[in-house]
């Protein structure tokens, strides 16, 4: 550990072993000298080796969200509001035994020097510990948070409210402030404005870059992540019918909601072989199995601002493995794709006669300037942002 090394407490509601984004952030405060102690839910695969006085991880139980606590989260914030930042954790599962883990930790082991809340759900913790120890931290946000669920009608109720409010007193206390996106930092900053430092930190992968293979026959379309209903992935599935032959539909992930999973599975079920459904990859082979696609498909519905301003983990992952970009129009997506030239911004309707219109060269010479484009998008870079960002 250097003279400036810190202790820094990492906190979130996900399982930090197998969330990407979070354990890039603990790499680079490992690499930078700081010692990590990691809250967050129990779960997910190794990925890095605890070691005595430099990484240590706190476990809570997986977050437990059901239709039931949703219901009783609406119920408790629709009576009468949210009278303190506490509250949250008697409605919303996990928050509650988050902030007692980051209280006890900063009892036991004399005060972290430095934290980061990872999402709205972890500033409730962040928060206490801050108003106890007057610890200085920093907010990253991997979603456009007041937003983020806006298909759910249950969450639309009652939870962009709360968040605003949990957001602004966050915000307002941070020392720094980031998240993925321009698009999402510059709302941060209007919304909420004040001095806090708010920047992008791009969810670029540290995994590691491949060389674009030869296009495949089939030519094979890959999407990969968490299947949710706002991510248009029935259509995607429905359009497949009317693709050229050639081309095949590729699903790696896993869905959180049963009854969406099983819509799915339905929808795959009438595609004719032509759609297959992969389980979710671990973090360390993931470049390796999107090599062996051809085209990365993301074709949200960008009505919302949380999708419209999305710039997500797969889309790196995309380029990182050397496969042509497929991303909707008008979105941070699209700018990126037409800044990279690694591929095309579409309207989503339109995928049959986007692929049709696509030859071999036309596709490799896409996944060839993924792959260039790729070089200068380092996981490094971001991280000597982030660092630079927190002032640590």
């Amino acid at each position: 550990m250097t003279a400036a090394a810190r202790t820094v407490l990492v906190a979130s509601i996900t399982a930090i072993r197998s969330d990407g984004r979070i354990l890039r952030q603990i790499d680079t405060l490992l690499a930078a000298g700081h010692r990590v102690i990691a809250v967050g839910a129990a779960g997910g695969p190794p990925h890095l080796a605890e070691a005595t006085g430099t990484l240590r991880f706190v476990d809570i139980p997986p977050l437990a969200w059901t239709r039931f606590s949703q219901l009783g989260a609406v119920a408790g914030f629709s009576l009468g509001g949210l009278a303190s930042i506490e509250r949250l954790a008697d409605t919303y599962p996990s928050v509650a035994r988050l902030r007692a883990a980051v209280l006890d930790v900063a009892q036991t082991q004399g005060g972290p020097q430095f934290a980061i809340a990872n999402d709205w759900q972890a500033l409730p913790a962040i928060l206490a510990l801050h108003r106890r120890h007057a610890t200085p931290f920093h907010y990253d946000t991997h979603e456009h948070a007041v937003s983020e669920h806006s298909h759910n009608r249950i969450w639309r109720l009652a939870f962009p409210r709360l968040i605003e409010r949990i957001e602004r007193i966050g915000v307002s206390a941070a020392q720094s402030v980031s998240s993925p996106s321009t698009g999402i930092s510059a709302d941060l900053a209007r919304s909420y404005g004040g001095a806090t430092r708010i920047g992008t930190i791009r969810n670029v992968t540290n995994i590691g870059r491949m060389v674009p293979r030869a296009v495949g026959t089939p030519v094979r379309v890959l999407y990969h992540g968490l299947f949710k209903e706002d991510r248009g992935l029935i259509g995607l599935v429905r359009s497949v019918r009317d693709w050229p032959e050639r081309f095949v539909l590729d699903l790696r992930g896993k869905a959180m909601n049963p009854a969406f999973g099983a819509a799915l599975e339905a929808a795959v079920a009438e595609a004719d072989g032509r759609v297959q459904l992969h389980p979710m990859a671990e973090q360390g082979d993931l470049i390796a199995l999107t090599n062996q696609a051809d085209i990365g498909i993301f074709l949200p519905d960008v009505s919302s601002r949380q999708l419209r301003h999305a710039l997500p983990n797969k889309v790196f992952e995309y380029l990182h493995a050397g496969l042509m970009l497929i991303v909707p129009q008008d979105c941070d997506m699209a700018d990126f794709v037409a800044e990279t030239g690694a591929g095309l911004a579409i309207d989503p309707r339109h995928v049959a006669q986007t692929l049709a219109g696509l030859g071999d060269d036309d596709i490799a010479r896409f996944k060839a300037a993924a792959h260039r484009a790729s070089e200068g998008l380092t996981w490094e870079a971001e991280g000597a942002k982030m660092l630079a960002l927190m002032g640590i």
